[in-house]
């Protein structure tokens, strides 16, 4: 990426077309270099009232009936490999590593959703759940949300609404064709998070409600994007001809890979933004600008 000076025009090869850093912030809320704000996220974030987990949440009753439902289907196909179960499980785990070091954690939003999270008039300007909002890009229905969220988190169902995890996805920078299609019916706005974010996210490969059946089919789990395990993977995606060690990149995939953000996503979080459509750069650009945040465009995405 090369610039043309702070506030200049940006491009940057990502997604489908071209991206024109419309402007690299350099507004009033800015704090210090992006380094800086990437750091103080987590002091931000307790004095707002919100302190970030180092790690994700996760359930280990859920992993194990997972991991005891999917025996069958790992035996078989390590037979296949003509390898042992253990190295199979081992070379998915060492696949799905390499794949999440190279990735950025993405949320898929509305305009007017980020609008409202980074009002200039918002003391505490956050990403915020549908449990607070009463909307969202998926599912509608909270109760069967935190059904999901016990089962495969442990997340109490009466659980302070401001503790509820954001979902997301994980994808490589240079990728995207889930970008374009099928992701775009959670919002046209792209919010991209700061890599420290990975320590307390967690991720799975498929939808994490349809594919457990909201917390009720242990087909696959989540686990941390810093430490992946196999049975985040979704074997239900796969057959004879294809397997999971056989995708070269997070878009190479059979469907994209869900990201949950535990401890929420605070300004300081944000990386950057990308907006898709010329009316909503209109209605953004304020907002971003003063809060510091970088972003940019990409039309013809």
């Amino acid at each position: 990426m090369t610039s043309s000076g702070s506030g200049g025009h940006w491009r940057s090869h990502w997604l489908t077309g071209t991206i024109h850093w419309v402007r690299r912030a350099a507004g009033r809320a800015r704090v210090g270099a992006v380094a800086t704000r990437a750091s103080t996220s987590d002091l931000v974030a307790s004095l707002t009232g919100h302190p970030k987990p180092s790690a994700p949440r996760l359930n280990i009753e859920w992993q194990q009936r997972t991991s005891d439902h999917l025996k069958p289907i790992l035996k078989a196909r390590a037979a296949e490999r003509d390898i042992s179960v253990r190295r199979y499980k081992k070379d998915i785990e060492r696949h799905l590593t390499a794949l999440l070091e190279a990735a950025e954690i993405r949320v898929r939003i509305a305009p007017e959703h980020l609008a409202e999270a980074l009002a200039l008039d918002m003391e505490d300007p956050r990403l915020k759940s549908l449990f607070e909002t009463g909307h969202s890009g998926g599912l509608n229905d909270p109760v069967r949300r935190a059904e999901t969220e016990l089962a495969l988190f442990g997340y109490p169902e009466d659980l302070h609404p401001t503790d509820r995890p954001i979902y997301g996805y994980l994808l490589d920078a240079t990728e995207d064709s889930f970008e374009t299609h099928l992701l775009g019916d959670y919002g046209t706005v792209v919010v991209c998070l700061f890599d420290n974010v990975k320590r307390r996210t967690s991720f799975l490969v498929g939808d994490t409600l349809a594919d457990t059946q909201f917390g009720t089919k242990p087909v696959v789990a989540p686990s941390s994007v810093l430490r992946p395990r196999w049975f985040s993977e979704n074997f239900r995606f796969y057959n004879q001809a294809r397997d999971p060690l056989d995708a070269r990149s997070l878009d190479e995939f059979p469907f994209y890979v869900e990201a949950h953000v535990h401890g929420g996503v605070v300004l300081a979080d944000i990386r950057r933004v990308v907006i898709f459509r010329p009316h909503d750069l209109r209605d953004l650009s304020p907002i971003l600008e003063d809060r510091g945040i970088d972003y940019g465009t990409n039309f013809d995405g």
